[in-house]
């Protein structure tokens, strides 16, 4: 069934407002603490009313499905294609993220993942997933298969960024997310496209019959 706009309106400001007074009471607490029957009564809502919402408590702090990435990805793929690996990347990041209201309530987020166990685990699983669609991305710009040396190592290094990034800006170690990030982009600069290899349209060029042998993506 298709829900209406305003319903969809409504779901989102219900889910902010329970994941606010459960993000607060994990951070005084401690995550394995708090129950949901806790968090209803912060909120001033049903318990069912939570699980309609947001279903259990780990997707409050941190929810992945196999589409997750895929609107982040699509942005990824409607990027230029001689734009730079990483500034197309930059460009993307820019768009998503959150709104200057939600950026505290992402960083407790963060500090959750770091300091729960099964959540930490949870999410670096879901990070594979980042990486797998990133290779995707890459060997379509590229022309090269996505299990190339290359293309794996570069999405790789794309993944870790997002990772170091919001793990250095939860320590205190960057003022942002989005300052960490860039800051990991510009020490892989041209070294990530180096790796992943030229756009389809360049590889797709004749060389010259001087030209010095091409490295491989994955040398």
């Amino acid at each position: 069934m298709t829900r209406s706009p305003g319903w969809q309106i409504r779901a989102a400001e219900m889910q902010r407002r329970i994941r606010t007074h459960a993000i607060a009471l994990f951070r005084e607490r401690g995550f394995d603490e708090v129950t949901i029957a806790e968090i209803a009564r912060a909120a001033g809502v049903a318990e069912r009313t939570v699980y309609r919402y947001v279903g259990s408590k780990e997707a409050i702090v941190f929810e992945h499905s196999p589409g997750t990435f895929e609107p982040f990805l699509d942005a990824l793929r409607r990027e230029p294609r001689d734009l730079p690996v990483t500034a197309a990347v930059s460009n993307c990041v820019r768009r998503f993220l959150s709104s200057d209201a939600e950026l505290q309530t992402d960083r407790d987020r963060v500090s959750l993942l770091r300091e729960t166990p099964s959540l930490y685990s949870a999410w670096l699983l879901a990070l594979r997933d980042l990486e797998a669609g990133l290779a995707a991305w890459l060997a379509e710009r590229t022309g090269a298969p996505a299990d190339d040396v290359g293309i794996r190592a570069g999405a790789a290094a794309i993944t870790a960024a997002h990772r170091i990034a919001n793990e250095s800006w939860d320590t205190g170690d960057m003022g942002s997310y989005l300052d960490g990030f860039e800051r990991a982009l510009r020490v892989l600069g041209a070294r990530l496209d180096d790796l992943v290899g030229a756009p389809t349209a360049d590889r797709s060029a004749p060389e010259r019959d001087d030209a010095a042998p091409s490295r491989g993506a994955g040398a």
